[in-house]
């Protein structure tokens, strides 16, 4: 964060199951997370967007 206004994100928080094929055809072997998590993945992602969203409306 910089400012009040001004955020930032380093990382895909948005990513879904439907983009995990694309993701493990263009990541490096071992590095794109696997199907086992996607659902981990996806439930972290809508917080962690969802709370970016509310605080950026703040």
């Amino acid at each position: 964060m910089i400012g009040r206004r001004a955020y930032g994100l380093q990382f895909h928080v948005e990513l879904t199951r439907a983009q995990l094929s694309v993701m493990q055809a263009h990541m490096p072997p071992g590095t794109a997370p696997s199907g086992e998590h996607m659902d981990d993945v996806e439930a972290a992602g809508r917080i962690m967007i969802g709370s970016f969203l509310d605080l950026a409306e703040s």
